[in-house]
């Protein structure tokens, strides 16, 4: 049998075009369009291929067998995504609702007669495709955050019987489930289909992944973590374990900018083991036969480790540089990792699974996307805009890394192989294995700046002017650094300013801020307030109450004594109370602060020396309240214990006022 022709279409800002090959690739004059320069894609079989056209709002659709122009849709204005059903039966497009709208925007077409069939409202599409296909007559999709309806296309064939245009058809099955952003659907060769589904973690609820069954939906596994916001889902090719490759925007351990990335494996038996891999986890790909996968993990440079479908370590693979990204060869037999993206080195190794030995390396600084050729013998990789807007290109290379084509296009936005079944292609000679690698020697240094007519014999003796200047420089610092088991002076990191000869450095106090210098002035006010002020009482002499005595009834006791000041103040002495007077049961009554004062063992009082005039102000303003209880009193309200106290002090303050008053005249006369 006649294996197919190998061919590929790139997106530039030209337009579209197709190239036959390799290993000679060559334009295809049949196939062009200047002004399909969207989104593209082609349908699994190869047999179509479709292309947004930005600039009339639709999409064009090619027969690739003819490379004719088969249809062009046009009047779906602001279409962005576009793609097939896996069988090409179908074809899924999907609009940008402008701010107020709310028609249908995600459609389905019929790829044979161009008639739209059906249409939903589905405002944004965190990923694509956003639909995923169970078969070729079953789809789904998530509507809400928690609930994602099924349809069976044979069941909206009969809801669309007598229908002008299309119809927004009713699910058939809708499977509930909290929070959910993210499911996809097992492709078990024996016919039994399985969903995973995901949902995130919100506050305390954690993140949880669980398979239902299709289509009794009933939930045969369930993992529940934490720290996880978003995810992708792999199922393997027999449809037994899927893994989530989870992602949290933040790192609690500040170790990476970019998040947290964890790996879960789940079966349909229940919870598997936790996989011995490291954050962040940069790419997981499953083999096309579903019976191993591999993963790249760890801070750069990153490890690759084997594991097997069970999550059972197979071996750590012996990786030369940074890698970011794995691809699986469709015959399964090779595999490559490469570094791509924010790695700018572009290092590609090409490895033989079988005898899990590297056999091919090649390098192409920038790249942002690979991808294999349907024969698995040959590697594209490519620079594309926006993702670099300069040096856009596209290399090709065989399994042993040697160079085949390249081509620089102006500006590079997309290359995609066209499909065929790997079996209809001989197996590709496995190249030798490779004893080490050679990397692409570094650019030359680029020579020191040489003005016009200086010649070398000029540069060589500036050269070693300089260079004897900057040894005198590292002595001469090297002698004005004290060593450093020296206790005094200043540290060499702190160095004090060169003087002139006979100049001495005289410490300079450090500037004061204004808030130190208002801190400072306070304090030196409250030190006088208190020097001017008379000694405390001893401890041994303040009146103590037994806790296990019963409370005394409240007193009211002033904030400030009522102490007339004078302007002698009489030096006694204070004996402190025996510690059995202390402890005596009975409590002992206090006595007002008037007659307190006249006691010889009386401490002096604190405000002795205070201005007369804030003094009376003070005790005026006391009078007054005591006015206004009376005066409640009189109207029939109830006063408390310390109200009934501070009215019986009337009389005292009233005193305290008289003698301040003629204190204040004497003074004036």
């Amino acid at each position: 049998m006649q294996s197919p022709p190998l061919s590929f279409v790139i997106r530039h800002r030209g337009g579209t075009e197709l190239y036959q090959g390799p290993p000679d690739p060559s334009k295809d004059e049949r196939f062009f369009s200047s002004s399909a320069n969207g989104p593209m894609c082609f349908s699994d079989n190869g047999q179509y291929f479709a292309i947004v056209n930005k600039d009339e709002d639709g999409y064009t659709l090619h027969d690739m067998a003819s490379g004719s122009v088969m249809r062009e849709v046009l009047g779906e204005p602001s279409t962005k995504e576009i793609a097939f059903s896996p069988n090409g039966e179908y074809l899924v497009s999907w609009k940008l609702l402008a701010r107020g709208q709310s028609e249908p925007n995600l459609a389905i077409w019929h790829v044979a007669s161009g008639e739209k069939l059906y249409h939903f409202v589905l405002r944004e599409t965190p990923y694509w495709p956003v639909i995923e296909w169970c078969d070729n007559t079953c789809f789904a999709f998530v509507r809400t955050n928690h609930y994602i309806e099924i349809y069976d296309l044979e069941n909206a064939a009969q809801q669309r019987e007598g229908a002008q245009g299309p119809i927004t058809p009713r699910y058939t099955h809708r499977h509930h489930c909290q929070r959910v952003t993210r499911f996809a659907f097992s492709k078990d060769p024996t016919g039994r289909t399985h969903m995973a589904t995901f949902a995130p973690a919100k506050g305390d609820l954690p993140a949880q992944l669980a398979i239902v069954t299709y289509p009794e939906l009933a939930q045969v596994a369930l993992k529940s973590f934490y720290r996880c916001d978003s995810a992708d889902l792999h199922w393997s090719a027999k449809g037994r374990v899927v893994l989530c490759s989870a992602r949290n925007a933040t790192d609690v351990t500040n170790r990476s900018y970019y998040g947290e990335t964890s790996l879960h494996l789940l079966s349909l038996q229940g919870d598997m083991p936790n996989l011995p891999v490291e954050s962040p986890v940069h790419d997981v790909k499953w083999n096309r036969a579903g019976t191993q996968f591999l993963v790249l993990h760890g801070p750069m440079p990153a490890r690759a480790t084997m594991f097997t479908a069970a999550g059972a370590l197979v071996r750590d693979l012996a990786v030369r540089g940074s890698r970011n990204t794995i691809s699986w060869s469709p015959r399964n037999r090779y595999f490559l990792m490469g570094g791509f993206g924010n790695l700018a080195n572009g290092e590609i190794e090409i490895w033989d699974a079988e005898g899990m030995h590297c056999v091919g390396y090649a390098t192409y600084p920038w790249a942002c996307c690979i991808s294999w050729s349907p024969d698995s013998s040959y590697i594209a990789a490519a620079v594309v805009s926006p993702r670099l807007r300069v040096d856009n290109g596209i290399k090709i290379f065989r399994l042993n890394g040697e160079e085949v084509w390249s081509l620089q296009p102006e500006a590079l936005y997309d290359l995609v192989w066209r499909p065929a079944p790997s079996t209809s292609f001989p197996a590709p000679t496995p190249p030798p294995a490779l004893a080490s690698v050679t990397k692409v020697a570094d650019a030359p240094k680029q020579a020191a700046y040489r003005p016009r007519g200086v010649s070398e014999a000029t540069a060589a003796l500036f050269k070693k002017k300089l260079s004897l200047r900057s040894s005198e420089n590292a002595a001469r610092s090297t002698e004005r650094r004290p060593s450093q088991s020296s206790a005094t002076g200043p540290s060499w990191r702190d160095p004090k300013p060169r003087l002139p000869p006979g100049a001495s450095f005289v410490e300079q106090p450090a500037p004061t801020s204004q808030a130190e210098k208002n801190r400072r002035k306070k304090r030196r006010a409250k030190k006088q307030g208190e020097d001017a002020t008379a000694p405390e009482v001893a401890e041994e002499q303040r009146p103590r109450v037994s806790r296990k005595q019963p409370a005394a009834p409240p007193t009211f006791e002033f904030a400030e004594p009522l102490i007339v000041p004078t302007s002698t103040s009489t030096s006694t002495t204070t004996t402190a109370r025996a510690p059995a007077q202390q402890r005596s049961s009975k409590p002992k009554s206090r006595r007002p602060a008037a007659s307190a004062a006249q006691e010889p063992s009386a401490a002096p009082s604190p405000y002795a020396n205070q201005d007369p005039v804030r003094r009376l102000k003070i005790l005026r303003k006391k009078f007054s309240q005591i006015e206004q209880l009376e005066k409640r009193a009189d109207e029939g309200a109830e006063l408390d214990e310390a109200q009934l106290c501070k009215v019986r002090t009337k009389s005292a303050i009233a005193q305290q006022i008289t003698e301040l008053e003629d204190l204040a005249a004497s003074a004036s006369e």
